[in-house]
Parts: C-alpha cells; structure tokens; sequence
C-alpha cells in the first residue's frame, strides 16, 4: 500500500467525512448516517478474509448503528479503474456474510441448540439473520471511470440470458460524473470540486473566485489531500504554502487570487458587452441596444444570437 493510499484511508476515516460520504452519494445530502452513529470495527470484521487462499483487505469499515441494529459500511478507496471492480467487491462481501456465518455456526456448536437435520445441515436456525454490508467504492482517480458498474456488463450474453443471471449492482462515486456538488457538507465538497476542476486552470481559478470564502476556512488535512490527489500542487502552493503561517497569510493569498479572478471576469463581460453593442449599431438595431441594457435577460438572447459568450 502505498503512501497516497494511506493518506487517502485516513482522510476519510474520520467519522464526519465517513458519514458525509455515504449520505452524499447514497442518500442524495440527506443526513441519515450521523457520525456519533458510526463506530470503529472489531478486530475480527477488520482483519483480512481469507477464503481458499484469497486474502481480501477492507479499506475503512465502520458499524453504522440504529437503534438496535446495525449495518457494516465499508469504503474502497480506487485511485486506478480496475475492470474486474465487480468482482471484488462481490468477493469482499460474500466472504463477510461467510465470517458471520462462521462466528453464528460455532456458537450453536457451543449452545448445543440446533434441533433437526436442516439446522444442524446448515450450521443455523431459519430465524437467524446477518448484519448488512454495504460497500462504497470512492474513485479518486485522473481518468474518468468506465469499468463496468455492474455484473452484466462483464458477462458474455444476450438480452435472453438476463433474467436467469442476478445483476449485481456496484456502489460506486466517480467525481467526474459530477457537476453540483452540494450534496456534500463537509470539506469534501471543497476537495471534490477542487479535484473535479483541477485539470483546467482557467475553470479551477473560477471555481475559487466564486467560492473563495468557503476555501478561506479549509482544514489542513484537506489542504494536503487537494495536492496529493491532484496535479494542481503549484496552484495550491500559492496560498497553503506553509502550513505554520498564520491562517490569515492563506485567507489572504486566496482573497487576493479571488479579487484578480473577479476583475479578469469583469473585463472579460464588458468586452462582450461592447463587441455586441457594436453589432448593434453597424446593423441599426438600436433599439435592442437600448433593451439590452435595461434587460439581461434580453441581453444573454443576443449574446446567444450573434455567438457570443458573456461568461
């Protein structure tokens, strides 16, 4: 494992992130999975499966509590598309369900409870139940995912076969699929933005132009996560180049960033608000001159009609 997937496993260790996750993407930004619900595994669901000599490593796991139940969530952290990613995950939990199993077996061998051939031929009674598990696979990496996303998609069939073979269905976040990213109320919404736009420098300095107060209180953590996870270190370092100054050197080189970004937008506007009232007077159209600049909404119309871009 190696230094990346360490850091990454420890930043979204942290309960408020681990729920974060898990409400962003499965439960829409709802907040259903609270941190103080969340608890740290036992050894035994922690360590590694080993099952016919595979041996299957978790990345971060937490007991989900609700009332008296509780649901094991688990995160895979992928930072390369793996193809058989299904699959994987497939193992993963049926080897979880097979440890339950196991533990349930061995206590009834214990009690000495089974009654009948059918309990004691399956190791447990009809009414016995499992713990859910639930995994989510957190993509982190440069390309766009496009791995299947289900079991069908790996399989050799036609349209006839399909309902004779069970679908699994891979949990999966890639944030290239994603452009709103409000569904997030921890710092990750700031570190998938920022990984999101990385690629483009013009689009990333907009980004923090217009959302600059909310970076001004980025955590330290997520600093370090924003350069390890993308290529953008050489802009990050313009404002969190040194942790140990004060927070305000960091609020200020961002609010600094942010006023030059605004002007460069402003400029950018008023060109092609006059590239367009030119077109407008050589073509006589002089009373949409004068609409337009009571009505931006008649203004975007005509910057639409004569292929301009006001942004």
């Amino acid at each position: 494992m190696g230094k990346k997937d360490v850091q990454t496993i420890d930043y979204l260790k942290a309960k408020h992130r681990f729920a974060d996750m898990f409400n962003a993407v499965l439960f829409q930004g709802n907040q259903i999975v609270k941190p103080e619900q969340l608890e740290d595994v036992d050894k035994e669901i922690n360590a590694p499966w080993i099952q016919d000599g595979t041996r299957v490593i978790r990345d971060n796991i937490q007991k989900w509590h609700q009332d008296t139940l509780y649901t094991i969530l688990v995160i895979e952290n992928q930072e390369m598309i793996d193809y058989h990613m299904v699959i994987r995950v497939m193992l993963a939990e049926a080897l979880e369900y097979h440890r339950q199993w196991k533990e349930l077996s061995k206590r009834h061998k214990q009690d000495k409870d089974l009654i009948g051939g059918h309990e004691f031929i399956s190791g447990m009674k009809k009414e016995d139940r499992f713990t859910p598990v639930v995994t989510l696979v957190v993509y982190l990496g440069e390309d766009k995912w496009d791995a299947s996303r289900d079991l069908w998609g790996m399989l050799q069939m036609n349209e006839k076969m399909k309902h004779l073979v069970n679908n699994y269905q891979l949990k999966i976040f890639d944030y290239h699929d994603i452009d709103d990213f409000s569904n997030f109320h921890s710092e990750l919404k700031q570190l998938f933005q920022f990984m999101r736009y990385s690629s483009n420098e013009h689009d990333l300095k907009k980004l923090i132009a217009e959302h600059s107060e909310e970076y001004y209180n980025v955590d330290i953590d997520t600093i370090h996560m924003i350069t390890t996870l993308t290529n953008a270190s050489d802009i990050v370092e313009q404002f969190f180049i040194d942790e140990g100054k004060a927070d305000r050197d960091m609020c200020k080189g961002l609010e600094e960033w942010a006023a030059t970004e605004r002007a460069e937008g402003r400029a950018e506007i008023l060109e092609k608000v006059n590239e367009l009232n030119i077109i407008l007077v050589e073509t006589g159209r002089l009373d949409d001159l004068v609409k337009a600049a009571k009505d931006s909404a008649f203004q975007n119309q005509l910057f639409e009609e004569f292929g301009l871009s006001k942004a």
